[in-house]
């Protein structure tokens, strides 16, 4: 089974393509043009650097957010328009919990290697002022959502860290100083934040059959501005 990973959710953005070995190839895009700019010219090199071609994509899988709004949209039509041209199923994960399953596991005193044991909790930009959290425990490739995802204070969320905590997300970088009082004892940070094209892949191909993989559906979390500028 083959399958192409988009997120371009994050700031960062990232493609990836995996069969049943494994993660064939993945491309981060550039932070520092649209996602919409680059993105179909980054499915072109990973899928030339695999000596794949589109038509033979078993399954299209997107980071459904929370994320950027114009991000998140960029990237479900894309894959949308591309599964259609292939008639191909699309689905779609949560962008937090596959930060936190790609999140690399550091050593941590009493814990087995490659084995957090911990929380993972990851923290991304929403902008004013805010944060998207999420909360999960990882065993091995096992995910378990310790609370629902949420928009928060960056303040709320720093003083909410678990204890054995492994601390992820771009936000991570924007509120270091706020964070920093908080990482103290089995609070550990965990930096760059994961690309995730890859293991939006492989997540997809160990899923396997199309009635095993969840409709693609955004998770917004929050109205955007247009919505809050016509309710007001």
């Amino acid at each position: 089974m083959l399958a192409l990973g988009i997120d371009t959710s994050t700031r960062a953005g990232s493609i990836g393509l995996a069969d049943d070995s494994g993660i064939l190839a993945e491309l981060s895009l550039s932070s520092g043009r649209p996602h919409s700019e680059g993105l179909l010219d980054a499915v072109r090199s990973v899928l030339a650097g695999a000596g794949a071609r589109v038509d033979r994509i078993d399954v299209f899988a997107v980071a459904s957010g929370p994320g950027s709004f114009t991000g998140l949209r960029i990237g479900m039509a894309t894959a949308q328009g591309l599964a259609l041209a292939a008639a191909r199923p699309v689905t779609g994960f949560s962008t937090l919990e596959m930060i936190a399953l790609c999140c690399p596991v550091p050593s941590m005193p009493g814990v087995p290697a490659g084995d957090s044991g911990a929380a993972v909790c990851v923290l991304t930009d929403a902008g004013r002022g805010e944060v998207y959290r999420g909360l999960f425990r990882r065993v091995g490739d096992e995910m378990t959502q310790l609370a629902p995802e949420r928009l928060m204070r960056p303040q709320e969320a720093a003083a909410a860290l678990p204890d054995r905590c492994l601390v992820t997300g771009d936000a991570v970088a924007v509120y270091r100083e706020l964070l920093r009082p908080h990482l103290t004892g089995g609070r550990a940070v965990v930096e760059p934040p994961p690309a995730i094209g890859g293991g939006l892949a492989v997540r997809a191909v160990r899923l396997g059959s199309a009635s095993r993989l969840p409709p693609l559906r955004p998770n917004y979390l929050r109205p955007s501005d247009a919505e809050v500028t016509f309710k007001g």
